[in-house]
């Protein structure tokens, strides 16, 4: 079907420059404006809007290329409790005709930890719309 499931009007107060779903959480959607705002959708909490707009990095040319944003497993270390799973990264990058920055920022773990049963939630929730 063509229709979307859901359609969040107004995020942010840039145009929405990439999507992608979380690899470690299934009801996480990460959206990144072009203003460099990552809006963090958790479906298992809100259907309405974005649980967190947090500004990962001021784009300082306007009409620049937009932000980017990767995540990726943290590495465990050696400090890290073998019982508990690693963080995520979320890494941008900003090129605005200099040389591009990156930086990397260490998510929650209640972003970064996958949740019990969570496929099924969001299949549940699916499932209503």
């Amino acid at each position: 079907d063509p229709a979307p499931l859901v359609v969040w009007p107004d995020v942010g107060a840039s145009p929405i420059a990439q999507l992608e779903w979380s690899p470690s959480r299934a009801c996480v959607l990460w959206a990144l404006g072009a203003d460099g705002t990552a809006h963090v959708f958790d479906l298992a909490q809100s259907l309405s809007r974005p649980s967190l707009a947090v500004p990962l990095r001021h784009v300082a040319h306007a009409g620049g290329p937009p932000p980017r944003f990767a995540l990726g497993a943290r590495p465990a270390s050696s400090r890290s409790r073998a019982a508990e799973p690693p963080g995520m990264l979320a890494t941008t990058c900003v090129a605005d005709g200099a040389p591009g920055d990156v930086g990397v920022h260490v998510l929650t773990s209640e972003l970064g930890r996958p949740q019990p049963d969570e496929a099924d939630a969001l299949q549940r929730i699916l499932d209503k719309l």
